[in-house]
C-alpha cells in the first residue's frame, strides 16, 4: 500500500488518533512515489495534520495514484498558496504590464484588468487554488457581481478578464484545463443617440471657433476621439485618403488602433479642406490638430470637457462615431460599406452603431405594398398592390 502516516514528534507509525509511543496527536503523511520520498506535514489550508484528517488525505492520494493523476505539489501548502488566484493574477498583471511597454496592449485595458482584480476578484476568489476553480465557483462569483448593482457590460468584461487570466495559467502549466464559464445574458446599457447633420452644425456653433476644426473633422470621418487626436500630417494623402494607424490610450500614443489594424478611409471635401489648411507649412510627423492654447496635440479629455459644456445629453462618441454611421446609412450606404468606413472587424458592431431615425422610416411603412384604408360608413377597402 502506497503511503503511511507517522508521528510528527518521534516518527513512529500511527494507526490511530495518538502515537502509540509518545502519545502525540500530531502527524505527517509520507509517500514514496516515482523513486522519491515526499512528506506532507500541513494540509492545503496550512494546518498541521491530525490522524483523521491525514487518513482522509492519504486515501485521496492513493486514489489519485491509482488514477494516474497524482501530483505531490497538489498537496504541499506552500505550492498551493503560490497557485492561489491572488498570486497568479499578480504574475499575470506583471506580464500584461510588459505587454503595455512593448506596445502590445493598451494601457487602458491593463488598468481595467488591475481594477477588476482589486475591486472584485481578489475579495471573492483571491485565496482559492487556481486548480480548484470550477463552474460552480465561477457561477457563484458571477452571481456575487450581479448582487453589487454592476452594469451587465462591466460584469461581462470582468468575467472576460478572468477567462483571459485562466487561459494564461493553463498555458503556463498551472492548471490542466480552463473550466467552463457561465454566460452573462441581457443588456442594460443606456440607448445610444445619433445626431443629424443639422444638429451637429448647430452644436458646432456653440463651440469656441478655434476648436471647431477638430470636431468638424471628427463629424466628417466618424473617427474615435483617440484616433482623431493621434492623427499626423503624414497620414493624409493628396488623393483625399487618411490612413488611421494609431490612437491614444490614457494619454499615451499607441502605434496601433483599437482593432489593431491600419486602414485607409476616404475623406469628404470638407475634411480634406481642413486637413490641407492644418498641414500647410508644417512637418509630416507633426500631429494634424494642435490645441491653439497649448501648441500641443489635443487630448481626448479636453475634447470631452469642451463638448460637455455644449451638451450633456449626447456624448462626444455618439456625436461623432454613432452619428456618422447613422448618417451614411440614412444616405443610402449599405451596412457592409459602413463597416468598412468604421473599420469594424464584425458587422455586428456596425449594427450597434446604427440609430436610423424612426421618423424617416414612416414613408416605408406607409408604402409597404398593402394598405387597408377605411371609408366612413363602408367596409374596409383594399388598395391595389404597387
Amino acid at each position: 500500500m502506497v503511503g503511511h502516516i507517522f508521528c510528527a514528534r518521534c516518527d513512529s507509525a500511527m494507526k490511530s488518533e495518538v502515537c502509540p509511543k509518545c502519545r502525540s496527536a500530531r502527524c505527517f503523511i509520507s509517500v514514496y512515489w516515482k523513486g522519491q520520498r515526499y512528506k506532507f506535514r500541513r494540509d492545503k489550508e496550512g494546518f498541521v495534520y491530525y490522524y483523521d484528517r491525514a487518513s482522509r488525505v492519504l486515501t485521496s492520494m492513493r486514489n489519485a495514484i491509482d488514477e494516474g493523476t497524482f501530483d505531490p505539489l497538489d498537496y504541499h501548502h506552500g505550492h498551493i498558496k503560490m497557485r492561489s488566484v491572488a498570486n497568479q493574477y499578480t504574475l499575470w498583471l506583471d506580464q500584461r504590464e510588459q505587454d503595455v511597454k512593448a506596445g502590445e496592449l493598451a494601457i487602458s485595458t491593463y488598468r481595467h484588468y488591475r481594477a477588476y482584480f482589486s475591486q472584485y476578484i481578489k475579495a471573492v476568489l483571491g485565496d482559492i487554488d487556481c486548480k480548484s476553480l470550477d463552474y460552480d465557483k465561477l457561477e457563484k462569483f458571477k452571481n456575487a457581481l450581479a448582487g453589487q448593482s454592476i452594469k451587465i457590460k462591466t460584469r461581462r468584461n470582468i468575467m472576460n478578464a478572468l477567462h483571459a487570466f485562466l487561459v494564461w495559467t493553463w498555458k503556463q502549466g498551472v492548471i490542466l484545463a480552463v473550466p467552463p464559464f457561465p454566460s452573462i445574458d441581457g443588456d442594460d446599457a443606456t440607448p445610444r443617440i445619433a445626431l443629424e447633420y443639422a444638429e451637429q452644425s448647430a452644436f458646432l456653433e456653440l463651440l469656441p471657433e478655434q476648436h471647431r476644426d477638430i470636431y468638424t473633422f471628427g463629424f466628417e470621418t466618424g473617427l474615435r476621439p483617440g484616433e482623431l487626436c493621434a492623427l499626423k500630417i503624414r497620414d493624409i494623402s493628396l488623393g483625399g485618403i487618411a490612413t488611421i494607424q494609431r490612437t491614444i490610450s490614457c494619454g499615451v500614443v499607441r502605434e496601433t488602433t483599437k482593432a489593431k489594424n491600419k486602414m485607409p478611409i476616404p475623406l469628404s471635401s470638407t475634411a480634406m479642406d481642413i486637413a490641407r489648411r492644418r498641414a500647410e507649412g508644417r512637418f509630416a510627423d507633426d500631429f494634424l490638430f494642435l490645441n491653439p492654447s497649448t501648441k500641443k496635440r489635443y487630448s481626448t479629455e479636453f475634447l470631452r470637457v469642451q463638448w460637455r459644456k455644449v451638451t450633456a445629453k449626447v456624448t462626444l462618441y455618439e456625436a461623432m462615431r454613432h452619428s456618422f454611421c447613422t448618417q451614411i446609412l440614412d444616405g443610402g450606404a449599405e451596412l457592409s460599406q459602413a463597416q468598412i468606413l468604421l473599420r469594424h472587424q464584425s458587422i455586428k458592431s456596425t449594427q450597434a452603431y446604427n440609430h436610423r431615425s424612426v421618423a424617416k422610416l414612416s414613408n416605408i411603412v406607409e408604402n409597404r405594398g398593402k394598405v387597408i384604408r377605411l371609408k366612413t360608413g363602408t367596409k374596409p377597402e383594399q388598395t391595389d398592390q404597387k
